[in-house]
């Protein structure tokens, strides 16, 4: 038996390893692929520096509040004082890696089996859409994934894990938003309890009881501002309408299908059918509520697609690992007995093909931000302190962090109240044919710069009228571009 353990934990450290090197070795090019990350990366050195966050932001939308939990910038601050700054690659890395051995508890617990453990462990590595939003990120999300594991095993056997969950449970609460849809997993779970009429532990239904008011009270004392302010809109995150459509798309078919991997799908559909009409477990139906709220939610377009998809994905995993198991004992009971094993490999090995090498795929694609953006950025704080600068709302946050220059906006619209004319305006500024129309909402917030992001620049025609006399180019390296208003061009005034 002890054999036997030290095969497993050394199977498991292995698989960690490859999680975290996959992560680190997209690493290398230092920049962050997400916008949002620079939002994290400002919280963490101000934390550095003077001991607390910025929770009211004077380069940003003409001076604006945040709402937030500090709680991942202060862990993430203390890393970088033992570490160096290279701890912001490798500390998010290794956090959401930890998944690794979450899922293989979890997978253990309700099969009983070890190798099947492993499997799902080798398999949560290759989740596309997991890879694509955890990879080179500074998050808290990298921290919410392991506690909301967390959280899943230890109430699997809450009698004996009461304190492991509290703790799990707490930190999650001041983590990330993202928990109230692990609490919306466990009320599906409470209903489905219900509606098969199976018989609830009774320290069970109390302690589910008490997560679902302590995270509802804990997101109300984070964001009572945001909810007071901005009311049932803020479930939509106050974003201008213009562009709630991208940030809330439309769940298909198609999309999950590329973003979680055929054999994920094929084998959640098996296990729901077969475990919601015919047989009854609970550590199943638990799964399947965090399956089905994350994917009932972005399907109602009440969380961001990708949220949605990458929670379904995580989540998927152990059932994927019990249609697996269910197929293996399907198998030694047919003629081609003799062959199951064979069988069972070959479904593996059709898996790393369809979720595997999409994965990889993810692991070198170009994010968001380029090296062209940072010479951008390294440029642009050498312009005068005053300086105001106009963008899309997905390069505020680098130019308020890395430039520490005032942005007309940025993509964080909670507690701003002039988001749709805001993001109207600047739309028309990079995608108007006439130079009078860009100079007066030049004029408009008094702005001094334009900056065209590389990923822009790629993707759209854009700023017809810089060569018409009132707009000089400052700055431009590969696709990335900072245009200067000349100080004599003003809008007339009527």
């Amino acid at each position: 038996m002890k054999g036997k353990n030290r095969v497993v934990i050394v199977a498991l450290l292995l698989l960690y390893i490859l999680s975290v090197g996959l992560r680190l070795f997209a690493s290398q090019s230092s920049v962050f692929y997400s916008t949002d990350s620079y939002f994290d990366l400002r919280q963490i050195n101000s934390i550095l520096e003077t001991g607390k966050p910025i929770f009211h932001d004077s380069l940003a939308w003409g001076g604006r509040d945040f709402a937030f939990s500090p709680v991942y910038h202060y862990i993430m601050a203390g890393f970088v004082s033992f570490f160096g700054f290279q701890a912001l690659y490798f500390i998010p890395a290794m956090l959401v890696s930890l998944s690794v051995f979450f899922i293989y508890l979890i997978t253990k617990r309700v099969l009983k089996s070890e190798w099947i453990g492993i499997l799902a462990a080798a398999s949560s590595i290759l989740i596309p859409i997991l890879i694509t939003e955890t990879t080179n990120t500074l998050s808290p999300i990298t921290l919410a994934i392991p506690l909301m594991l967390a959280c899943t095993y230890f109430f699997l056997d809450i009698e004996k894990n009461i304190v492991p969950f509290s703790i799990s449970l707490f930190l999650l609460s001041f983590v990330h938003p993202v928990s109230l849809v692990w609490l919306a997993g466990l009320l599906l779970y409470l209903v489905l309890m219900i509606a098969e009429e199976l018989k609830q532990n009774k320290g069970e239904l109390e302690v589910g009881l008490f997560s679902v008011f302590f995270l509802t009270w804990a997101q109300l004392i984070l964001y009572k501002r945001v909810f007071v302010t901005h009311g049932w809109n803020v479930i939509w995150q106050n974003i201008p309408s213009a562009i709630l459509s991208e940030y809330f798309a439309k769940l298909t078919l198609f999309d999950a299908v590329i973003s979680l991997g055929i054999l994920p799908c094929i084998g959640v559909a098996f296990i729901v059918g077969k475990f919601l009409f015919r047989e009854k477990n609970k550590d199943i139906y638990f799964i399947s509520g965090l399956v089905g709220a994350p994917a009932l939610l972005a399907w109602f377009r009440l969380i961001p697609l990708n949220a949605g998809l990458l929670l379904t994905g995580l989540f998927m995993v152990p059932l994927s690992a019990v249609a697996l198991s269910k197929t293996y004992s399907y198998l030694l009971t047919t003629r081609v007995s003799h062959y199951s094993r064979l069988i069972i490999l070959g479904i593996m090995m059709v898996f790393v093909v369809t979720s595997g090498i999409p994965a990889i795929r993810a692991v070198f694609q170009q994010g968001d931000v380029t090296a062209d953006d940072l010479a951008a950025m390294q440029w642009l704080s050498t312009s005068p302190s005053d300086a105001l600068v106009a963008s899309l709302p997905d390069s505020g946050e680098l130019i308020t962090s890395l430039a520490n220059r005032s942005a007309v906006m940025d993509n964080n619209f909670l507690l701003v109240k002039d988001a749709n004319p805001r993001y109207d305006d600047m739309r028309r500024l990079f995608l108007t044919s006439f130079q009078i129309e860009a100079v007066t909402i030049m004029d408009k917030y008094d702005a001094d710069y334009i900056y065209v992001s590389s990923s822009f620049a790629r993707d759209s025609k854009y700023l017809e009228y810089v060569d018409d006399g009132c707009f000089r180019k400052e700055f431009e390296q590969g696709s990335a571009m900072i245009l200067l208003k000349k100080s004599s061009c003003h809008a007339r005034v009527q």
